[in-house]
């Protein structure tokens, strides 16, 4: 059921700002790419940059929120489960909060980009659109370099981690003997006939 929610969510959200402009028939060359035409610029920030910038500003809360309950839960709470608990916490926290970071970064050139495309419609500037289409693609280069580098991937890209894997894929299932016991013929066929004269007796 939740990953049901989940589809939806996503998916009917993705499909907002994709279908508008195709029913107002907003879609035109714009750069390197086919998006919303350069005359409808309030139309790109309201589908988009407002939203992306709602966005980073509810994840950076988020953070927020997740360290102040980190912390407070170090000074509330003792004990070896509670510790590793608390360290896988904080593990994923500082691996996840790099990838805003990435969004952040391969998205400055792009705002600046259709900021002056806003203001000078009509001057467009090479250097901007060529920084635009050069950091655009990087997202996922990045995206790819922190997970690489993130504590669980390092743990489990070790070379013991790797040898345990790789001797578990590759080793036979062992077989194993079950011993089934069968009832004996002898005391089945006693066992019936002491039952048949019981049943005869008055």
């Amino acid at each position: 059921m939740f990953h049901l929610r989940y589809h939806a969510v996503v998916w009917g959200l993705a499909l907002v700002p994709a279908i508008v402009p195709l029913c107002t028939r907003g879609y035109a060359p714009a750069g390197a790419w086919c998006w919303i035409e350069q005359s409808q610029t309030a139309l790109r920030f309201a589908l988009w940059y407002v939203p992306m910038l709602l966005l980073l500003a509810v994840i950076g809360v988020s953070y927020v929120l997740m360290y102040r309950r980190l912390r407070s839960r170090q000074f509330s709470l003792r004990g070896e489960a509670i510790q590793e608990e608390d360290d896988s916490y904080r593990d994923n926290i500082a691996t996840l909060k790099w990838y805003p970071v990435v969004y952040v970064v391969v998205s400055v050139f792009s705002v600046i980009n259709r900021i002056q495309n806003a203001v000078h419609p009509s001057h467009p500037v090479y250097a901007l659109y060529l920084l635009h289409s050069l950091s655009s693609p990087l997202q996922g280069l990045f995206n790819a370099a922190v997970y690489a580098t993130s504590v669980a991937s390092l743990r489990s890209t070790s070379f013991q981690s790797i040898k345990q894997a790789l001797s578990h894929r590759l080793a036979s299932p062992e077989m194993q003997e079950y011993t089934v016991h069968q009832p004996d013929e002898e005391g089945l066929m006693a066992n019936t006939s002491s039952d048949s004269e019981a049943d005869l007796l008055p």
